[in-house]
């Protein structure tokens, strides 16, 4: 297979990079190249024609720093990828995920939903005209972003961009795996996503440029700002130059718990966002040549202190005090926005906490947030500000410093993370203790354990700070935990109707009849019967629309999911119909899954994130709403006079249920009858009754012209009225 034609300066840098994907030294050298480019204005034409004295210049100028072999190495990938040779790849290759076939009598195609919503709301295009007005959010990041962090701007810029915090999502995914990058991509159903649409289209450079800028973050952001926490102490102990945190657990957990209070009671009620908190603890025993217990100064000037001679006629502990402390301080923290603050616990001694100091202030350096427009797409400006001296002689990532840091948006997104030395990640409530407790040295007298009762008592009472975007968004695109397959499933082409594609029980169990006690609607449909109805319409609609989705879990089992447009009787939230596999040889070839209560085969939304991990963004929305009530549709049905008269209502079909069509003897009574007359004189003379129609066999017949003259009628009495015609099936 031929090598793409590189048409540009950044095509070949891109293409370049990919073949030392995991090679941190030459992806630096790379980067340099391209400084060194864009300073010295060369463009492609350049490179081509003039490659070696731009190679021997650049060598020349590396050879001053030691880098002129991996100078050297990177023109020579530059020049095989210009002259059309294929350059060996200096990466690990992945090999690509195994999945079981899926059965092809109940799905049709893939639908790569992930990758939809993320192309139409991410753009990753920089501008190209001089003539376009330059986004400023894009721009301003460099200002807030310093040097020392350039190689991650690229992807700050388009999150500030988008106006989304990718760059946080895609970290805190990759964290959350317990991988290594190349298994976190190789495993994750976004990129593989990316992937398949790329092979597809090979010229949207935009979908590789995605993908490329990406997995350069990761790299990057593991070399300049923090590492995963890790996944045992044995980690900490073998990769870092470190010793554990030492110190008692219980104690730190307390702290915690009653910071967690403030946080929530104090400072976020009239809290001026954004606002960022970050707590450190000092081991007992550590960096005592500071004298911790005993700052003045500045700190006391700005800032509020809980020591042991402060407490000696009210709270018994600092533990007790935070609350109190954090209420003193609470006044400064909201007094304006983009502040930020550090709240520094002295611990004293591992067995209690009434001889600790606690000091909330404003730091000397990084003492405020960055612009919100800023700040709330790019949270590394928080985890720069982190990252920097508490007070002189003291950094943040020091040994014996442990890091709780606090990043508070807004009402809806905040932030926590954990971090010691070079490791920090951002945590949750399901996971803190177990990160917390990798930290801890496990050779301190059981100190680092966690009594049942304990962490009970802790899980009972702190509360996770709220971040919607990230649970239905974030993870949606990057938690490969939670990660599954769309399909489009395989309806019958013959008959769209629940009828010929879904088995729902009647007896054993009664499922329209428990379905009418569990919604909202049941005094609109008042019986089972009036329910199947509508349900059977409801699943005709759905399926022409391609409202419905088929999920297969990591388990390889098909689940499919169906808006039935019912409501729960209590939430009023949409409920979504399960639907398996039918295992009886039939037409209809999906069921309504086995179930003890109808709240297992009927979800809402939240329910179905709950029990299935099921993101929203790949529910079906449902007819009614893709139509937004069909509003506009049904203000085109404009039934007058002249459509009645014109209408040949002899090609009309009558839909019958299966009841009325087992009485019927002749296929033609489901018409309207237009030749009143018959051969050999039958159906001569006037109709038997009133209305010119005839019944016979249960079956109604009557003139297409008796038909017109009733629906006038009809018509004109509605109009009297100045009422609306009704729907029957919308």
């Amino acid at each position: 297979m031929s090598q793409p034609t590189i048409v540009d300066l950044d095509e070949l840098i891109h293409t370049t990079k990919q073949f030392y994907i995991n090679n941190k030294e030459e992806l630096d050298e790379i980067r340099e190249l391209e400084i060194y480019l864009a300073e010295q204005e060369y463009e492609f034409e350049h490179l081509k024609d003039d490659l070696d004295d731009i190679k021997s210049s650049y060598i020349k100028e590396r050879n001053d720093l030691n880098k002129s072999n991996k100078a050297s190495d990177i023109f020579e990938k530059i020049t095989q990828i210009i002259t059309g040779k294929k350059p060996q790849s200096q990466s690990p290759k992945v090999a690509p995920r195994k999945m079981q076939m899926v059965d092809n009598d109940l799905v049709i195609d893939r639908k790569y939903n992930k990758v939809d919503y993320f192309l139409n709301n991410v753009n990753f295009q920089k501008q190209r005209s001089v003539f376009e007005t330059r986004d400023e959010m894009y721009t301003k990041v460099d200002d807030y972003i310093p040097d020392s962090y350039r190689y991650l701007r690229p992807f700050e810029k388009v999150c500030a961009k988008n106006k989304m915090p990718l760059s946080e999502y895609l970290v805190t995914g990759y964290h959350e795996s317990g991988l290594t990058i190349n298994q976190y991509i190789a495993g994750n159903e976004l990129f593989n996503q990316l992937n398949h649409r790329f092979n597809l289209s090979p010229t949207s450079k935009h979908i590789n440029k995605a993908r490329d800028i990406m997995v350069n973050y990761l790299l990057e952001y593991e070399k300049y700002m923090a590492k995963p926490l890790p996944l045992s102490p044995l980690v900490l102990q073998k990769n870092t130059r470190i010793r554990p945190f030492k110190d008692d657990i219980t104690i730190i957990m307390s702290y915690m718990n009653e910071i967690n209070n403030g946080i929530q009671n104090i400072l976020s009620h009239n809290a001026s966002y954004p606002i960022q908190l970050d707590v450190f603890f000092v081991a007992p025993g550590y960096h005592t040549n500071l004298n911790l217990h005993s700052l003045g100064g500045k700190i006391l000037d700005i800032g509020v202190k809980s020591d042991k001679e402060s407490r000696k006629h009210g709270a018994v502990d600092a533990v007790a005090d935070i609350y109190g402390i954090l209420r003193r301080a609470a006044n400064d923290i909201n007094r304006s926005n983009k502040q930020r603050f550090v709240m520094l616990i002295v611990r004293a001694n591992e067995d209690d906490t009434s001889d600790d100091t606690v000091y909330i202030y404003k730091p000397d350096l990084n003492d405020t947030v960055a612009p919100k427009f800023i700040s709330d797409a790019c949270e590394l400006t928080y985890l720069i500000n982190s990252k920097t001296k508490l007070i002189p002689g003291l950094m943040s990532y020091e040994e014996g410093v442990l890091g709780w840091n606090h990043h508070l948006h807004s009402n809806e997104c905040n932030k926590i993370y954990l971090s010691y030395g070079q490791y920090k990640s951002r945590v949750f409530k399901r996971n803190i203790l177990t990160k917390l407790q990798c930290l801890f040295d496990h050779h301190n007298g059981r100190k680092h354990q966690i009594g049942n009762s304990v962490q009970v008592d802790f899980m009972k009472y702190y509360k996770d700070l709220t971040d919607t975007n990230y649970s239905e968004v974030g993870e949606y695109w990057f938690n490969n935990s939670k990660s599954y397959e769309c399909y489009e499933p395989y309806w019958n082409p013959q008959n769209c109707r629940a009828m010929g594609n879904v088995f729902i029980p009647k007896n054993n169990p009664s499922c329209t009849k428990d379905l009418l006690e569990y919604i909202h609607e049941k005094d609109v449909y008042k019986t089972p019967e009036k329910l199947y109805y509508k349900l059977d319409y409801t699943v005709g609609m759905q399926i022409v629309d391609k409202q419905t989705v088929c999920i297969r879990k990591k388990d390889n089992k098909l689940i499919c999911l169906l808006n039935t447009e019912l409501h729960h009787k209590e939430n009023k939230q949409p409920l979504y119909a399960l639907i398996e596999k039918n295992s009886w040889k039939s037409k209809q070839k999906w069921k309504i899954v086995n179930y003890r209560h109808i709240s297992e085969a009927f979800m809402t939304p939240d329910e179905l994130v709950e029990n299935y991990g099921i993101f929203t963004l790949d529910l079906p929305r449902g007819s009614r709403r893709q139509h937004e009530g069909f509003t506009q549709l049904k203000k085109q049905i404009d039934v007058t006079k002249q459509l009645i008269r014109t209408t040949n209502w002899s090609h009309i079909r009558i839909v019958q249920s299966k009841q009325n069509l087992s009485k019927m003897n002749n296929t033609d009574s489901y018409r309207i009858n237009h030749n009143n007359r018959g051969r050999g004189g039958k159906g001569r003379g006037p109709p038997p009754s009133s209305s010119s129609g005839q019944q016979l066999n249960g079956e109604f017949k009557i003139s297409e012209r008796r038909f017109k003259q009733l629906a006038l009628k009809s018509l004109q009495k509605l109009q009297s009225e100045q009422s609306e015609l009704t729907p029957i099936a919308h």
